[in-house]
């Protein structure tokens, strides 16, 4: 039987799985846009991004605190992870500012 800690660990870390999901998405639109005039979209997909990997890094430190990691996990908690949308594409991007927000953009499970 599963504790309360042991549930929200698993929840966390699915947050974090699916958050990076859309921050690399965020990212890869911002970069198909790049040569559209539309600075004020491109501002905001990349702040929405850092945001992203900000909410993972406090969900990172909820995570350790509970002692477990950040890493992926394989274990079925009871419901299917269709959301009514895909994220099927590539999880790789180039963008022209550097910031190191201390994870990987692994991506653990299919939606």
């Amino acid at each position: 039987m599963s504790t309360e800690r042991d549930k929200i660990v698993i929840l966390i870390q699915h947050w974090i799985e699916h958050n990076e999901g859309h921050r690399t998405s965020y990212l890869e639109w911002r970069d198909k846009l790049q040569d559209q005039d539309l600075p004020a979209t491109l501002a905001a997909l990349e702040k929405v991004a850092d945001l992203t990997a900000q909410a993972n890094e406090a969900l990172a430190l909820a995570v350790a605190e509970l002692g477990a990691t950040t890493g992926g996990h394989s274990h079925d908690h009871g419901h299917t992870h269709d959301h009514g949308h895909t994220h099927d594409h590539d999880h790789s991007h180039d963008h022209d500012h550097s910031h190191d927000h201390g994870h990987s953009g692994g991506h653990g499970h299919e939606h």
